[in-house]
């Protein structure tokens, strides 16, 4: 257990292991990749994100 107060990062696997959050950079690439045509599907399987956070990311840009 962590002890009350310790400031977490953002940027860390959640403690349940399947939750992260994406970076500026990562968030960058998907959407860079995306308008050249890459799909949904391989963009998910080389970051390790599901395919409704590749098309949410993208919808928010």
């Amino acid at each position: 257990m962590r002890a009350f107060g310790i400031e977490l990062s953002p940027n860390v696997r959640s403690i349940a292991g399947k939750r992260k959050f994406l970076t500026p950079i990562e968030r960058a690439s998907i959407v860079t990749a995306r308008v050249a045509g890459v799909s949904r599907q391989v963009l998910a399987a080389k970051f390790d994100y599901s395919l409704t956070a590749i098309t949410c990311t993208v919808k928010r840009v």
